[in-house]
């Protein structure tokens, strides 16, 4: 039996920090393959919604026909932390809540996403910048 495993961390870093068993690691290690993130690969990203948009408007009887510029645009710009499963579930928002022959898609959300991904949803630093008596202004040119 052979067995295929994937992952998105640098298992030679986990084992040596004591987060990933060793023997567990060599076992795994017979064949690595190597697959480069979206945000290393972005000229792969219109090829990729053009043929989830197809399949999904296919799938849910919608007669899309039409990507706009901007939405092509802005989902070639975003770095995908979620990879090409974050890209699918974007695309299969959207084809949802399209109505017509022109993909709708909301991009709103990518920049909600990009924000929370840089504060983590944490208020933290802004709690402990208030009981410090830290403002922003304070280190504004």
């Amino acid at each position: 039996m052979r067995l295929l495993a994937a992952t998105n961390r640098d298992l030679a870093k986990s084992v040596a920090m004591h987060e990933f068993r060793s023997d567990l690691c060599y076992r795994l290690n017979v064949l690595p393959i190597h697959v480069p993130s979206l945000r290393e690969r972005r000229k792969d990203i219109p090829l990729l919604v053009r043929y989830f948009v197809q399949r999904l408007a296919q799938r849910m009887n919608k007669p899309i026909q039409t990507i706009p510029t901007e939405i092509m645009n802005a989902l070639v710009n975003w770095d995908w932390p979620g990879n090409v499963r974050e890209l699918q579930n974007f695309i299969e928002r959207s084809v949802i809540l399209t109505t017509g022959s022109v993909l709708k898609a909301p991009l709103a959300e990518l920049t909600k996403v990009h924000d929370e991904n840089h504060t983590r949803g944490d208020t933290t630093l802004q709690s402990k910048m208030q009981k410090l008596g830290i403002s922003r202004q304070d280190f504004e040119n």
